[in-house]
């Protein structure tokens, strides 16, 4: 089922499932609660980033195409790190940078994974269960600072 998170006419935000250009079908509660849908439709004034996320987690250097490019080695363990959730933008928004930007910022196309329910220790085998949903994403990061600094 493709979702988007959109404001209405009103400017009040909803989750629900794309009907036509301009409209959506409402889901009847929260994604992460249920991913039944009413018969109420709404029209969609703008569409807004599919989350309003609580945390960001990302892994670095994940796959050795990636690693090789920057020229390092595939870590032993996965190199864990956050984005600030305001970092979060939406369809055809503005990436804004900072006066003080980094002199090398750089894009990277990912997949992001929505987590649906809470999850520790979890199989890879049941992996999946949590999984709420999936979309793209375009890491935008200062590759200077994290080269220098901290390494992500």
């Amino acid at each position: 089922m493709k979702l988007i998170r959109f404001k209405d006419r009103a400017g009040q935000v909803h989750t629900g499932m794309p009907t036509g250009p301009g409209r959506a079908r409402l889901l009847r509660e929260s994604p992460y609660v249920s991913l039944a849908l009413t018969d109420e439709e709404a029209d969609v004034a703008h569409i807004m980033a599919p989350i309003d996320p609580i945390n960001i987690i990302a892994i670095g250097l994940n796959y050795q195409q990636h690693a090789a490019e920057s020229g390092l080695a595939v870590p032993d363990h996965p190199l864990v790190f956050a984005k600030f959730t305001s970092s979060v933008i939406g369809p055809e928004q503005p990436i804004v940078l900072p006066a003080d930007a980094p002199e090398e910022v750089d894009y990277e196309a990912e997949l992001a994974v929505l987590i649906g329910k809470t999850a520790r220790k979890v199989s890879e085998a049941e992996a999946l269960d949590y999984v709420l949903g999936y979309t793209c994403a375009n890491d935008v990061s200062a590759r200077d600072c994290q080269r220098v600094r901290d390494k992500q």
